[in-house]
């Protein structure tokens, strides 16, 4: 499960890709719809800049997860 938080300050957004137990951020159902809120967020406030990290130290993000595919 990767959980996704966003922090907007001073014109500058974070999406911050935050999967369980340091496991590589996959993308699933509920992690698009997260996204998709983090995106309307993000137009009603405007950024000038858009950061997107994650807080695993060996992978960024591996792509959508296959089981939730099935």
């Amino acid at each position: 499960m990767t959980d996704i938080q966003l922090y907007i300050d001073n014109k500058v957004a974070t999406l911050l890709l935050d999967p369980a137990d340091n496991k590589p951020a996959a993308l699933d159902l509920d992690v698009l719809q997260k996204l998709n809120h983090c995106m309307e967020e993000m137009e009603a406030q405007q950024p000038d800049v858009v950061l997107v990290k994650s807080t695993s130290e060996r992978f960024f993000c591996v792509g959508a997860n296959i089981n939730a595919l099935k």
